[in-house]
């Protein structure tokens, strides 16, 4: 029974070894994974977002830029810009500016930009724009 398995193996790999057959140019390639299969996540957009209101006694527009860190794969340099007028008897008062400077880290599995160190929470919307304490800015660069 030894000798039938020994002479069976050594007939398989004589035959293979001595196939007249071509051989692939490429090396096959190795099989897709569910990494792979998976779309790409969405990557939070870099650039400016505007939201402005009115009332009967303030301007109120606030700006925000994001910017990605370019060594980081979900780091971004965030800068708000808060400008506030007061109305005052009809009259428009001097614009008060508040700009603001943080970092935030983006995680694309709950589209959500947590800002370090203020806490807040960004969460990009599916067209595009932002959302921030319920307040939606819009894309405009």
């Amino acid at each position: 029974m030894k000798t039938l398995l020994i002479i069976s193996t050594a007939t398989c790999i004589l035959s293979a070894c001595s196939s007249n057959q071509p051989q692939p140019a490429t090396s096959p390639q190795p099989a897709a994974t569910s990494l792979q299969v998976q779309p790409a996540r969405r990557l939070f957009a870099s650039g400016t977002y505007v939201f402005t209101s009115e009332s009967h006694i303030a301007f109120n527009t606030d700006t925000i830029k994001v910017a990605k860190v370019l060594s980081t794969a979900t780091t971004y340099q965030i800068t708000r810009k808060t400008t506030y007028q007061k109305i005052i008897c009809g009259m428009i008062g001097p614009a008060q500016v508040l700009t603001q400077y943080c970092t935030g880290s983006y995680d694309a599995m709950t589209r959500t930009m947590f800002l370090i160190p203020s806490g807040y929470r960004l969460l990009y919307q599916k067209n595009g724009a932002l959302e921030l304490n319920e307040a939606l800015y819009e894309k405009v660069e």
